[in-house]
């Protein structure tokens, strides 16, 4: 900056310079004010998607609640089964009891002295079916495996070779004092999954008692002949039991198709009274996460988008179309009817759920519980057809093809606009700014130089004067 203080013309050109570009700088303060502006819409309109996000995370959860009614479950001796409920299971009381748990078949070999004896080699063929007592019927389900044995293939080494074909079976050594045995257990309870191993002894005997024979197990032979080489610990057998009196088996303990929208995991002998009753205050509970989400967002909307008369000033969003649109839809969305004529409940004023003169949802609990009560079903279905069109409107309003991001688009395409402007502006105001200062100092030195003529005419008629 040059100090132009008037060096000889007593001009305070510093002065002169910053009052001018004072008022040359108008356009650049509105266009700030401008932005200021913009920036507060845009923060508007971030709180205000803000609420209406959590309005559809609401409404989201109370359409996935009403798809089907909500349910409990009450379980008088859970040591005999565990129960679980499913949303739209039939409120009933279920009596249940248990004859015999789903095992799954077990065998193992005679005693080796140590973990890494040498069994032998050759091959073994797992297959799984059931046994009638006579026949072995292999399940058609589930091929059989066969597995190559190597020479000197250790207990251990057997028991990883099982593991590691993935015959649905598990392998593992055991020490009972008496020495060590490779013990094989299906993996699946039920009948259907019993085993048979057949095995190709390099030792030329595939049935005796040496060699990798050792492990045939054919359970249509007698115990304890040739050929049924390993001990049955344990039958694969179905679960047996009873639900209200019907006889069922099932190859599992974890039994879901018995009764529909219940899951017993069946856990002991004897027996259990299961009762299944509907959650309407789990209704109730989604309903009000909803009701109070859309009160918030009805309430930030309308003071956002407000008019104070008296103070002739309006909210951020005051006249803003979006706004204006979205609100229309919620009312629509929440004054609708939904289902046909003769439907138990069309709209929710049916269900006590009223609006407000603010705009606000009320809930009269004595008419909702009435209603729940007297026809849960038709509650439900209609609070989710109302929660699926409030979901489909707010999904419409905040993707990023609606309306309100079309908005903020827009205003943040002004910001930036404005910001270009501005850029340009202060690049005009330097040039500006220069020039001031270059006439001024031209004009300092006019002055200057007016002045030391001035003063050497005077000068000069003082002399002649004399």
């Amino acid at each position: 900056m040059n100090p132009l203080a008037g060096l000889g013309s007593n001009i305070d050109a510093n002065t002169l310079v910053a009052s001018l570009m004072e008022v040359e700088r108008a356009p650049i303060r509105a266009l700030t004010a401008k932005t200021a502006k913009f920036q507060a819409n845009l923060s508007a309109f971030g709180v205000t998607k803000g609420v209406l996000s959590t309005l559809q995370t609401a409404s989201r959860a109370l359409s996935d609640a009403m798809s089907s009614i909500p349910a409990t479950v009450t379980n008088s001796m859970p040591g005999v089964a565990a129960a679980t409920v499913q949303s739209g299971a039939t409120p009933a009381v279920y009596g249940l009891s248990v004859q015999s748990l789903a095992t799954a078949h077990r065998i193992y070999t005679s005693a080796f002295t140590a973990a890494d004896s040498i069994v032998g080699s050759g091959a073994i063929a797992i297959d799984r079916g059931s046994f009638d007592g006579t026949t072995f019927t292999a399940n058609v389900d589930i091929p059989a495996v066969t597995i190559t044995i190597p020479a000197n293939t250790t207990l251990t080494g057997m028991r990883d070779a099982i593991n590691n074909a993935k015959a649905g079976v598990t392998a593992s050594v055991v020490n009972d004092g008496s020495g060590f045995r490779l013990v094989i257990g299906a993996n699946d309870t039920g009948a259907a999954q019993g085993m048979r191993i057949r095995t190709t002894d390099d030792d030329g005997n595939n049935t005796d008692a040496a060699g990798l024979s050792l492990l045939a197990f054919d359970p249509e032979i007698a115990a304890g002949s040739a050929g049924r080489n390993m001990t049955e610990a344990r039958v694969g057998r179905d679960a047996v039991f009873e639900v209200d009196g019907l006889p069922m088996t099932r190859p599992s303990n974890d039994v879901s198709d018995a009764v529909g929208g219940i899951t017993f995991k069946l856990a002991s002998v004897g027996s259990t009274n299961v009762a299944v009753t509907r959650d309407t205050a789990a209704m109730r509970t989604t309903l009000d996460e909803l009701v109070k989400s859309y009160n918030t967002a009805s309430g930030t909307m309308k003071s956002q988008s407000s008019y104070d008369a008296a103070a002739r000033s309006g909210g951020p969003l005051n006249g803003e179309s979006s706004i204006r649109g979205v609100q229309a839809q919620l009312r629509r969305t929440v004054t609708s009817n939904y289902g046909v004529d003769g439907d138990t409940y069309r709209n929710l004023s049916s269900l006590g759920i009223t609006v407000q003169s603010n705009g606000t949802l009320s809930v009269n609990s004595a008419k909702y519980d009435a209603a729940v009560a007297a026809n849960p079903a038709a509650a439900s279905s209609m609070m989710g057809s109302f929660a699926r069109a409030l979901t489909s409107s707010l999904d419409s309003a905040l993707s990023s093809s609606g309306t309100l991001t079309a908005r903020t688009d827009g205003i943040q395409s002004n910001i930036q606009r404005i910001a270009d402007q501005q850029t340009r502006l202060e690049d005009r105001m330097s040039s500006i700014e220069a020039r001031y200062r270059t006439q001024f100092a031209a004009l300092d030195q006019l002055m200057t130089s007016m002045n030391a003529t001035g003063s050497f005419l005077t000068s000069q008629l003082n002399n002649s004067n004399k």
